[in-house]
């Protein structure tokens, strides 16, 4: 019985130490920029957020990809959808960004576009894109 108890003791004391670790884990930083950033640099291991502002999803607005980056030195994390206010109905306007984990040393682009609709817009006014070289050190 006394092995059994001391057993216990020793498997808690493992997974208290565990979820203590855990909890001290760093946590990777952010670098934010905007979508009209012309290049950056981040540290290997933090997050690169690139911020597109103000979209109205329901009705078609949205910001896609157009040149991906090298996936060995940047990954892309999230497509990340924030309401500005928590008492906003759903549908309507938000922030919305893109994360990406800098993952390797080296250098890539990513090119982002404008789309209304799944379409880039006839008004030439309209249309908006960006290509952001970005080295990871």
């Amino acid at each position: 019985m006394r092995t059994v108890a001391r057993s216990i003791l020793a498997i808690g004391a493992v997974i208290l130490f565990a979820g203590l670790s855990a909890g001290c884990a760093p946590v990777a930083r952010e670098v934010i920029i905007g979508y009209h950033t012309h290049s950056v640099t981040v540290p290997v291991g933090e997050i690169l957020v690139v911020e597109f502002g103000t979209i109205n999803s329901s009705v078609g607005d949205q910001w896609e990809i157009t040149e991906g980056p090298d996936p060995k030195v940047l990954a892309l994390d999230e497509r990340k959808t924030t309401r500005s206010d928590p008492k906003e109905p759903i549908g309507a306007p938000h922030e919305f960004a893109y994360r990406f984990v800098a993952r390797a040393k080296g250098t890539t682009t990513v090119g982002f576009e404008y789309r209304f609709r799944g379409e880039i817009p006839e008004d030439p006014a309209r249309r908006d894109s960006s290509r952001i070289t970005i080295t990871v050190k």
